[in-house]
């Protein structure tokens, strides 16, 4: 009986040692599986850890650098930035309960079940304790992260605003600019226009002054040669001109008289010779007119057409003869200004009347002019004025007849 009990005892002791063996077996794999998922949900989570510090890292580097950049501070090298931020790790007490529970093995370490089961809740709640401290890191890095991005936000806004400023002022600068220039330009065109004008009545007066000064050396050349002729040549004037010829034979019964002019003195049949007398005082009177009939060598038989006083004073030999149209060693030369309207000749038939004379007609005055023969309106001629400034006698239309015959 004894060993019977013995048996059933020993047998009862070693069920009990078998179940608590399956007990501690089958606890040590349930641990062993919690540990795993533990080591699982460790590694998971410090995966997402390290996935938001990088996002954080990222970020606060960023707005590290936007801040440096826009406060006009230096550069800043992102690597310090993480390895600052990774100098504190919020999963260090996680890992240290987890190398601890597998450092060595369970049943050195822990002497049941409970003492597991406890060190693995003291593990997760250390674990969640990182987390949450974990996640407001996290969340208090996205809040700097976010106010970063508000201040460089507003910083941009700023700073565009202070581009758009600077735009508007650079262009109402470059308007200034543009209407500066142009008003330089017109300006330079004016100045421009106005040197050239200056420049072309700088000219015009230096031309004028060229052709007034060559018009005064002509005028000075011209008073010089009639100045050198006059001087030369006794004046035609009849009052003080001296007498052509004289009266060699008179009858006044027949109207004739002979006078010691001839072909060989270049007079010819038709030519009129006023006659004259010296008076008292050697003033000249004069008697009346002859005109050439015939022309011999040194000899020329004419008629009286005129004698002033017949009576009292007739022509008489030694009277001296005196005509405008006739000079014995020159030729008269003439100018004709004004309008003529006789009824006897045309401006045309006087010229070639005087001509037949041995008169020569010229078309303007100069300084060989020995007489002018004015019409009417000989004042809206220049040369009229010439001639007086030079003092050429004057002649008019009816005188001119007096010596040519109607």
């Amino acid at each position: 009986m004894a060993m019977e009990r013995t048996s059933i005892f020993l047998m009862v002791g070693l069920i009990i040692a078998i179940c608590f063996c399956i007990g501690l077996v089958y606890g040590i794999v349930r641990v062993n599986d919690d540990i795993e998922k533990v080591q699982k949900e460790r590694d998971n989570f410090k995966k997402q850890s390290e996935m938001h510090r990088q996002h954080a890292l990222d970020a606060e580097a960023k707005s590290a650098a936007i801040s440096k950049v826009i406060r006009g501070g230096e550069m800043i090298n992102l690597d310090d930035v993480k390895d600052n931020l990774l100098k504190v790790k919020p999963t260090n007490y996680l890992n240290k309960h987890l190398s601890m529970l597998l450092k060595e093995p369970l049943r050195d370490q822990y002497s049941s079940l409970d003492e597991v089961i406890s060190a693995l809740v003291n593990a997760n709640f250390d674990y969640a304790k990182a987390e949450s401290e974990m996640k407001n890191e996290i969340q208090t890095k996205e809040e700097e992260v976010s106010k970063s991005k508000e201040e460089v936000v507003k910083a941009q806004d700023a700073w565009k605003a202070d581009i758009e400023k600077l735009r508007a002022e650079i262009q109402r600068l470059e308007m200034e600019k543009k209407s500066e220039k142009d008003r330089f330009e017109e300006e330079i065109k004016k100045i421009s226009e106005e040197k050239k004008r200056l420049q072309d009545d700088l000219e015009t007066l230096q031309k004028q002054k060229e052709l007034e000064a060559s018009r005064l050396r002509t005028q000075i050349g011209d008073l010089r040669g009639r100045l050198e002729r006059v001087l030369k040549k006794k004046p035609r004037d009849l009052k003080w001109a001296d007498p052509d010829g004289e009266i060699y034979l008179s009858d006044m019964n027949l109207g004739l008289c002979w006078i010691d002019l001839g072909t060989l003195h270049h007079v010819q049949a038709g030519m009129i010779f006023e006659v004259f007398r010296t008076g008292k005082g050697g003033m000249r009177v004069f008697k009346g007119r002859i005109e050439i009939r015939r022309v011999s060598d040194d000899l020329s038989q004419c008629a009286i057409l005129d004698c002033y006083d017949p009576e009292n004073d007739p022509i008489v030999k030694g009277d001296y003869i005196i005509s405008p149209l006739y000079e014995r060693d020159e030729t008269p030369i003439l100018v004709f200004i004004g309008d003529f309207k006789n009824p006897f000749y045309s401006k045309r038939q006087l010229e070639k009347k005087l001509a037949e004379f041995g008169v020569k007609v010229e078309e303007r005055v100069s300084v060989n002019t020995d007489w002018i023969i004015i019409g009417e309106n000989p004042e809206a001629h220049e040369d009229y004025e010439k001639a007086r400034f030079w003092n050429i006698p004057v002649m008019r239309e009816e005188e001119l007849l007096r010596y040519i015959g109607r």
